[in-house]
């Protein structure tokens, strides 16, 4: 989403009321309702759990047609995905080779083929892919458009019960009264529903045009042949690297404990490991040696005092119980901490320590009561074994219990990063993160260790499987993509500084290229990334790196004559623009490579499931691995692929912001809301029976949660990737804001130049962060488009981003028609802005006279047939309008002297001076050209189509982007 565009605002004139301000309301309060229940973290989990318990009858209702269709599911899924399974089968069974040389040759072979199936993709391929899908849906599992209205209708019917019901138990007047409110919002969005609203229809044609013009508008065609070259050629960096590694003898230093960095050359860095247990500090509450919080612990073990101590001593390493019986005071060496916490670890990843004899006299807290009564069915049971031993032993530090568990989780969820797994230079510790994932007395295969030992598959334990393709081959797979995609991101940030599409504002792309490429360096000739040193200085420089380089490159850029305010203002745009290039500096370049890394890894661990493929298919998950749980990546690609079906659906005259609820009209609302629910669940059902296809397995609750998820990303996606989808679309210029007849497109400078040159003078680059069809207040809803009192139809418009008292050129020659410059600077008002309005009658004789624009036989002045049109190519007079001058800019402008309505102006003279007034975000300058009316007026109802002679390509000013002129200023 352009946040960049959102804060540039042209001015918007006697706004009508909204005309759908009672829809609107109800949504908007429905948000601030749901804000405030989520701000409660007790009120939240509950609303949570009341909408898990409300899925139960639709997951009903999907499992019934998987459990009815599954052949038919199984024939069709052969169809598209058995020659892909049966390739990485092959893969697997090609992988018997004994040096890590052929693995990386085989990596590199492989990536290199996932690159050019990404650059080969064309709309006929696209569109089997779509009919095959929703054949699959609607033919095969009768998933059809009213079944998911159905569901949606069920949902919120369900919801509603659940809501009152729950009253009945809420434990305060407060709490009733919002889920009564809740309730009450969503009967009313129900009845709604019924009479406005039906999910959309399943059009495979648009579904497929839509998705081959978002890989179009990426740049696919432009950069495909050079990506494949920069494919090629990155993999040179390997050799290089390795020549680079042989002249650095690294680190000596040895791993001290979990706190130190591991700079040791020693230590291994588990690429995949890392890859599978990034978020498992979540899901694997192991000890840290800091959890060691009192010596007590340790002289507990010395002395056996009772049955649990002399049990965990049992469990000790020779050379473990060497250093807990060589203490001797209050203090705890990290040495000895990292033994007892690597034996606490292998107890509490093993058998069920309430079902052993010796913790029989632990007396449990009422928590650990509760865990232990479900814990088969939540997979608990580490955290069950460490909360007995941390009832038992005060001497542990006690993790969140209960509802405290929110904020570990918020904080886990929101600021904390991934976890990285590494073993230690003795080669005795796997490290996941600060916790000791694995410990052994001799040298450790990390294959072998309980996260991936079938041993350990019993109910509560997670466990990975390795089957048809083995762990060597994922760990270098893993490794070989992250510095491949390091390489190719890098190259996507040089690209616009190469193409010239940020002249003046180079030092972000430089610095993000130098930060992925630094990044890429590293990784080669360390073989870990930096956050993999475990070492909270370089954590950080991986953290904070980019948005400083960021913020530095953003200071190139900036005003210096505007008020503090502007000047903050302005600078905030030009850095939430480099923020969202930083993101994705080119869609093909940095989204693809990655996703194929994330697609192609969730594929292979989804596939070493050790059912066999092909065999009867599972019916219901009871425990052992968990490879199927780890399908985020073909998961991810799939919500975004129905995230942009939803957003197609949209009619190109209601896009805008959402921060303005007034302006959206009632059906995007819905749209969002319901048809986002409606596309989630059905995401979330494809997602599901292609990961569960993958990995042979089903798993009820899975599905459930995935429905779930579903829902939370197509909810979260719609905004993000509506501006994406529409923001700049005209329809190459032929839509007409005000319905109707359209445009004819935009005029073809190809045919003859443009008379408009950029309205300022050459030399620096100046960034535009709206254009036409902008997200703020470029569109119909914006302004009031439909009501009893529109603005101007500002479709076709730009917004130059300049800085206070900058000289404005005329654009083209013509005659002023209009000007005001009376509004007081830098005060955000709607009372009316500065502006000058110059009528395009005239042209230069080429000798430097202004002669009249294309004269007839007579000697008057005519439109230009092909730049000056309206509606259906009606050729007409048109008029620019310059507006938010700064008070008296005009006459500053003319050097003093007001100018008189009826004065010639050439291109290129100096017409107003920027400024920041009427409705403005911060001093910029608006464009946009108005034709004529009948009478011999400026019709101010509709701005139309124009290009620039001086911007490349088909000469329209795009978002985010600066533009260098080559409009000579004329006294």
């Amino acid at each position: 989403m352009s946040i960049a565009s959102i804060l540039i605002q042209p001015q918007r004139i006697e706004r009508a009321k909204p005309v759908a301000e009672n829809d609107a309301s109800l949504i908007t309060d429905l948000l601030r309702l749901l804000i405030r229940l989520f701000s409660n973290p007790q009120q939240g989990e509950q609303i949570l759990k009341i909408l898990e318990s409300s899925l139960d009858d639709i997951l009903t209702g999907f499992q019934a047609r998987l459990v009815d269709k599954g052949d038919a599911v199984k024939t069709r899924l052969d169809k598209l995905l058995k020659p892909v399974i049966d390739a990485f089968t092959e893969l697997g069974n090609d992988l018997q080779v004994d040096s890590a040389q052929d693995i990386e040759t085989l990596v590199k072979e492989k990536l290199l083929t996932i690159n050019n199936i990404l650059a080969s993709l064309n709309l006929d391929q696209i569109r089997h892919v779509c009919q095959e899908a929703f054949a699959l849906l609607e033919d095969d599992l009768e998933i059809t458009p009213d079944f998911i209205d159905q569901q949606i209708s069920l949902l919120l019917t369900t919801l509603i019960e659940k809501l009152q019901t729950a009253t009945f138990t809420a434990s305060d007047s407060e709490q009733r009264q919002n889920l009564l409110e809740l309730a009450s919002l969503l009967r009313r969005i129900n009845r709604r529903k019924q009479i406005v609203f039906k999910f959309p229809k399943f059009n495979v044609e648009q579904i497929a045009q839509t998705l081959y013009d978002m890989l179009r508008r990426s740049g696919i065609t432009e950069v495909a042949e050079k990506m494949d070259c920069a494919t090629k050629n990155i993999f040179k960096l390997s050799e290089l690297a390795k020549q680079v590694k042989l002249a650095v003898s690294g680190f000596s230093s040895q791993d001290a404990g979990a706190a130190a960095c591991t700079f040791s050359r020693d230590t291994r860095y588990l690429w995949y490991t890392s890859w599978l247990l990034k978020d498992a500090y979540r899901d694997i509450p192991l000890f840290e040696p800091d959890d060691i919080k009192h010596v007590s612990f340790i002289t507990d073990l010395q002395q056996q005092n009772d049955a649990p101590a002399r049990y965990l001593r049992a469990q000790l390493f020779a050379d473990e119980r060497t250093l807990v019986d060589a203490l001797n005071s209050s203090e705890m060496s990290d040495e000895l901490k990292v033994a007892v916490v690597s034996m606490l670890n292998r107890v509490i990843q093993q058998e069920n320590l309430s079902s052993i004899d010796e913790f029989n006299v632990v007396h449990q807290t009422e928590d650990t009561s509760d865990l232990g009564n479900d814990f088969i069915d939540s997979r608990e049971r580490i955290r069950l074994n460490r909360m007995i031993l941390e009832d038992h032993y005060s001497g542990l530090n006690q993790l969140a219990r209960g509802a405290g568990r929110f904020w570990p989780w918020l904080w886990e969820n929101t600021f904390k990063g991934d976890e990285h797994a590494h073993i230690d230079a003795d080669k005795k510790h796997v490290y996941l993160g600060d916790k000791i994932l694995h410990s052994s007395n001799e040298d450790i295969d990390w294959t072998s260790m309980p996260v991936f030992n079938p041993a350990f598959s019993g109910r509560g334990y997670h466990h990975y499987n390795f089957g048809v393709v083995s762990g060597e081959f994922l760990d270098a797979w893993a490794f070989h993509s992250s510095w491949g995609n390091d390489a190719l991101i890098g190259f996507g940030h040089l690209l616009p500084w190469i193409q010239g599409e940020v002249p003046d504002h180079y030092l972000p792309s430089l610095f993000n290229s130098i930060y992925d490429l630094g990044h890429c360096t590293n990784k080669l000739i360390t073989q870990k990334p930096f956050t993999g040193y475990n070492c909270w200085p370089f954590d950080m420089l991986d953290i904070l790196g980019r948005p400083l380089l960021v913020f530095l490159g953003s200071l190139q850029h900036r005003h210096d004559d505007a008020i503090f305010w502007n000047k903050f203002l302005f600078w905030l745009t030009v850095i939430l623009g480099d923020a969202i290039r930083t993101m994705s500096p080119n869609l093909y370049l940095a989204t693809l490579p990655q996703a194929a890394r994330e697609i192609t890894l969730s594929f292979m661990t989804l596939l070493n499931h050790p059912n066999d493929w092909g065999s009867s298919h599972n019916t219901a998950f009871t425990g052992g691995p968990l490879n199927h749980h780890k399908g985020q990546g073909i998961e991810d690609p799939i919500f975004i692929l129905f995230s942009l079906w939803l957003v197609s659906e949209m009619k190109r005259e209601h896009y805008t912001h959402p921060f303005a609820p007034g302006d959206v009209p009632e059906r995007v609302w819905l749209l969002w809301l319901l048809g986002g629910t409606g596309m989630g669940l059905l995401a979330g059902f494809t997602a599901n029976v292609v990961t569960a296809f993958i990995s042979w397995v089903e798993d009820w609750k899975l599905l459930g949660f995935t429905l779930l998820k579903g829902i939370k990303s197509i909810l979260l996606q719609f905004w993000p990737l509506m501006y994406a989808y529409w923001e700049g679309d005209t329809d190459e210029g032929r839509f007409n804001p005000l319905g109707g007849t359209e445009f004819s497109g935009y005029p073809d400078k190809s045919q003859t130049s443009s008379p408009y040159l950029l309205p300022y003078a050459p030399g620096g680059s100046v960034y535009m962060g709206q254009g036409n069809t902008g997200f703020f207040s470029h569109n119909p809803p914006s302004n009031s488009i439909g009501s009893t009192n529109p603005a101007t139809a500002q479709t076709y418009a730009y917004d130059f981003s300049m800085d206070q008292g900058v000289e404005i050129l005329a654009s083209r020659p013509g005659t002023i028609d209009a000007f005001r410059e009376t509004s007081p600077n830098d005060q955000d008002t709607a009372a009316g802005w500065n502006f000058i309005r110059i009528r395009h009658d005239l042209m230069d004789d080429g000798s430097g006279n202004l002669v009249p624009l294309n004269p007839d036989g007579t000697g008057n002045a005519q439109p230009d047939p092909v730049h000056d049109q309206r509606e259906g190519g009606t050729v007409t007079f048109t008029y620019a309008v310059y507006g938010h001058g700064r008070q008296n800019g005009v006459t500053d402008a003319f050097g003093g002297t007001t100018p008189a309505v009826g004065d010639q102006v050439r291109q290129g003279q100096p017409i107003m001076l920027t400024g920041d007034t009427g409705v403005s975000f911060h001093n910029h300058l608006h464009m946009h050209i108005l034709p004529e009316t009948a009478a011999g007026n400026s019709d101010i109802s509709v701005a139309i189509p124009f290009v620039f002679e001086d911007v490349d390509g088909n000469g329209v000013c795009k978002k985010l982007q600066y533009y260098v002129s080559t409009n000579t200023r004329r006294p």
